[in-house]
Order: C-alpha cells, then sequence, then structure tokens
C-alpha cells in the first residue's frame, strides 16, 4: 500500500524512459497528453508526489501504479498533483455574456419556460460554473430561477476547492469590484467566499469525459461549457468527448468551447451558431 514519506528525502529519480511510461499509463486513464511544453512542469510536479508517496525511483513507482492493491487511487492522486487547475471569474467573458443573455432565454423559452439545464465539463475549481451562475443573477432573477448547473471535474482535490467557494484575488482579475463586493463575501483571510444565492445554482461531481460518467446525472444539457480542456487531450480522446457532448445535449443546445479550440476535423455533427458577442457549436 502506497504511504506518505515521514520525512523529506533526496530528491526522487524522473528517468525519460519510466516518465514517458508514467504518462502512457495517464493517458490511458484520462485521455491527456502532456505536451513537451509542459513536462518540466510535469517532472517537478511528478518529483514531489514520490516525495509524498516515499518512493525515490520513478520506475518502482510506476511499478505501484500498475500492481500496488491501492494503484486506482494513486493514479488519482498523482493526476491531483501535476493537472494544470488555474483558471478565474469571467474568463473570455463574452461567451459568459452571450449564454446568460441569449443563450439561457432561448433555452427557457423552447422548453416552455421550464429547467435550463447545463454541464460544465472540466469545471477545475469552480470560477466558469458560479461565473455563468452570477451573469444569470445578473439578467435577472427570474431568469436564474430557471438554471441548473451540474460542473464536473476529474481532479477531487479541484472539486473540493470548487465546493468550498472560497477564492484568492487572483481569482478576481477579470471580474469588475461591484460584482465581487455583490455575490462574494469577504473571509478573514483576505479571500472572498460564494454568497448562497450563488451556490445554490450549482452542483458538484466527479466525471472522467473518457472514461466513467461519475456523477454526471442522466438528463440532456441545453448547454455544455466544456472551455480550455480538448488541448490537452490527444485526437482520439478528443473525438470520444465531442460525441459525448453530442449525445447529452438536447436538440438545438449549444456547445461552447475554449476560444483557441475548434471541432475541425473531430466531428461534422455540430452547426455554428453565431451569437451577437461570440461563436459557438448548436446541435
Amino acid at each position: 500500500m502506497l504511504t506518505a514519506a515521514a520525512n523529506v528525502g533526496p530528491v526522487p529519480r524522473v528517468d525519460e524512459e519510466s516518465l514517458r511510461l508514467v504518462l502512457e499509463l495517464l493517458n490511458r486513464r484520462y485521455g491527456f497528453q502532456f505536451r513537451d511544453s509542459f513536462l518540466e512542469m510535469v517532472r517537478t510536479r511528478l518529483a514531489r508526489r514520490l516525495l509524498e508517496a516515499g518512493v525515490a525511483d520513478l520506475r518502482d513507482y510506476y511499478y505501484r501504479l500498475l500492481y500496488d492493491p491501492d494503484a486506482a487511487a494513486e493514479m488519482d492522486a498523482l493526476f491531483d498533483s501535476i493537472a494544470n487547475n488555474e483558471t478565474y471569474f469571467y474568463r473570455e467573458e463574452s461567451q459568459i455574456q452571450a449564454f446568460a443573455q441569449e443563450v439561457l432565454p432561448e433555452r427557457r423559452a423552447a422548453g416552455g419556460g421550464g429547467r435550463v439545464r447545463v454541464w460544465s465539463a472540466g469545471c477545475s475549481s469552480g470560477e466558469e460554473p458560479y461565473s455563468l451562475a452570477i451573469a444569470a443573477l445578473e439578467a435577472g432573477p427570474h431568469v436564474a430561477a430557471a438554471l441548473e448547473i451540474f460542473a464536473t471535474d476529474q481532479s477531487r482535490r479541484a472539486l473540493e476547492r470548487a465546493a468550498t467557494g472560497v477564492y484568492g484575488a487572483f481569482a478576481f482579475r477579470s471580474l469588475t469590484p461591484a460584482l465581487q463586493e455583490r455575490y462574494f463575501e469577504r473571509q478573514g483571510d483576505g479571500r472572498w467566499r460564494v454568497v448562497p444565492e450563488v451556490r445554490q445554482c450549482v452542483r458538484f461531481g466527479r466525471c472522467n469525459l473518457v472514461g466513467q460518467a461519475g456523477d454526471l446525472p442522466l438528463v440532456r444539457f441545453d448547454a455544455i461549457f466544456c472551455r480550455n480542456v480538448l488541448i490537452y487531450f490527444d485526437r482520439d480522446a478528443r473525438r470520444r468527448v465531442v460525441e459525448l457532448f453530442h449525445d447529452r445535449l438536447a436538440d438545438g443546445g449549444y456547445l461552447f468551447l475554449g476560444h483557441s479550440e475548434t471541432l475541425l476535423e473531430l466531428s461534422d455533427r455540430f452547426e455554428f451558431a453565431s451569437l451577437s458577442r461570440d461563436l459557438a457549436y448548436r446541435r
């Protein structure tokens, strides 16, 4: 069984061949492809995880990931330690506003005034789904009252932070001071907590986009946000994830990707949706 080291020992050995093998395991489990530009960061975080696990050599760690009874849990812990979960409120604001001001009213009308369900896939530490809830509240309480946001991520660590809803100053670099004061409560340590009015719009759960659906409810969504996530997947995993999104979207539902991401060469099952503030894909 893997246990944490009692004391910090010598720097673990991270050889190139063992690194490749470990990254292949992570790729098969999560679909993540760590590009060359990320490798130095991966080496640093992997060495830190080896120290925490009390393992001096990456090859030994690789065999533990293959054969240890707790290998699955350790794989998740490793992924948590090296995944890049950095984000912030109102990232790519034009998409947030397009959703709240155009997509949300349209989908509510299409459903006869009923619930509008949104999936924030790869929600990281929660800034994206909370941003969607804030923008909906700004559009009007009656608009936000119809909104259900299901926010998922593979990282347990990120989800724990998201559920807590407490953030430091760096997370607010694109949010106006007025919105920060309105929708967050000051904490004694200089951080801010999301107010209950926002939190009640969002439910968090764990989901591996290339594996088990996990906590994702068996519903069709009016909109799916998966921004700046597909860039970490290999081509085959991207295709599978896009097919999953198509299957889980309601007819006429919208898919929002990051501005640097595209469905070209991945799927021809969506059409472009030209919104007044941004572009999206529509089922």
